[in-house]
């Protein structure tokens, strides 16, 4: 995501010039930073599968008994930790720790 992010940044140089910095382009352009654009994309697909279940994706999702207040927050779905560093690095584990 890092080169992707390096050419944006390029092509924002090129179109709006060098003296013009990364954020000041992106909001020229009315553009997200690629990171922020990632973040948008999963927290949406993750609020679909949440929501449709009969998405196959849902059965992953584990739900609560007993509602798990963290944060001021109710959290609707079991955070089961993974036995693997693969499983670890998966969207559904992510999405858990950082969207729901």
């Amino acid at each position: 995501m890092q080169d992707i992010e390096h050419i944006q940044k390029r092509a924002l140089k090129i179109i709006y010039g060098h003296d013009t910095s990364y954020l000041e382009a992106l909001a020229m352009a009315d553009l997200e930073t690629m990171s922020e654009r990632l973040d948008l994309l999963g927290r949406r697909f993750f609020q679909k599968i949440v929501a449709n279940k009969a998405d196959p994706l849902h059965g992953l999702l584990q739900e609560n008994a007993k509602q798990v207040v963290t944060r001021s927050r109710m959290k609707p779905f079991k955070y089961v930790p993974a036995k693997t560093k693969r499983t670890n690095d998966s969207f559904i584990q992510y999405a858990l720790n950082h969207w729901q």
